[in-house]
């Protein structure tokens, strides 16, 4: 199930490829996923070449944290006090600052199970990394199976004391290789959804608006036909 590895400028793109025609390549500069193919179709929005991923501000299929989103004037308040986070996105913070986890070398573990391949991505976050509190010790896991096209990716974070955490893995899906995802049908089990600001700064927690409820699941056409997503340009919450 492992093809390869590539390396290029330092990075490592590992290569790994089930018995169902999926086939998934994942770099351990951001912990991310380059690039998934189903019957050799690219089902990512992803970068022409190997070498951009380590410039790349769009965050294409990168590992994001400490905390994904944006932070407002990079003042982060946690138990009592205020933390001064580098800021990257004018006078806030992006997707965890400068050099966030998008823009880190993991260390790397990969084993073959009965049933699947795992990769592991390790990074070691020392206390006031980027500005955050706590050593943090991050696992980031993608299990690809062998018999059926599923991808799982699991985090673990362990620190050292409490300190807020929000991670994600930035990919832009295209399944299929259609010129727009308007026909996707999206799936999220929420009742609840942040509100955000005119700059996308998360405010509160609000009761899910009907538009945006998709419990049942609503292709991605339809959600962004409400005027509320006019002024974003299509469908962005954070």
């Amino acid at each position: 199930m492992i093809i390869g590895s590539k390396q290029v400028k330092g990075m490592d793109f590992i290569t790994l490829e089930n018995e169902t025609g999926m086939e998934v390549v994942l770099c351990d500069y951001g912990a991310g996923i380059y690039q998934i193919k189903i019957d050799g179709q690219p089902m990512l929005n992803g970068l022409k070449d190997y070498e951009e991923w380590m410039k790349d501000s769009a965050y294409h299929g990168k590992c994001i944290g400490r905390i994904a989103g944006r932070i407002q004037k990079g003042e982060l308040s946690f138990e009592g006090k205020t933390y001064q986070i580098s800021k990257n996105e004018g006078e806030n913070t992006l997707h965890g600052g400068k050099r966030g986890f998008s823009f880190q070398k993991f260390k790397t573990d990969i084993a073959q199970e009965k049933d699947s391949v795992r990769v592991d991505f390790y990074y070691d976050s020392p206390d006031g990394d980027e500005g955050f509190p706590g050593e943090v010790t991050l696992r980031v896991r993608y299990i690809l199976f062998k018999k059926k096209n599923t991808l799982r990716i699991e985090f673990k974070c362990q620190a050292d004391r409490d300190t807020p955490m929000d991670i994600t893995v930035h990919t832009y899906f295209d399944l299929g290789g259609e010129k727009n995802i308007l026909g996707h049908e999206l799936s999220i089990d929420a009742d609840e959804i942040l509100a955000y600001d005119d700059e996308l700064i998360p405010q509160k927690y609000v009761e899910i608006p009907s538009f945006m409820d998709l419990r049942k699941g609503k292709p991605i056409g339809k959600v962004i036909e409400n005027e509320y997503f006019s002024k974003l340009g299509g469908l962005d919450t954070g």
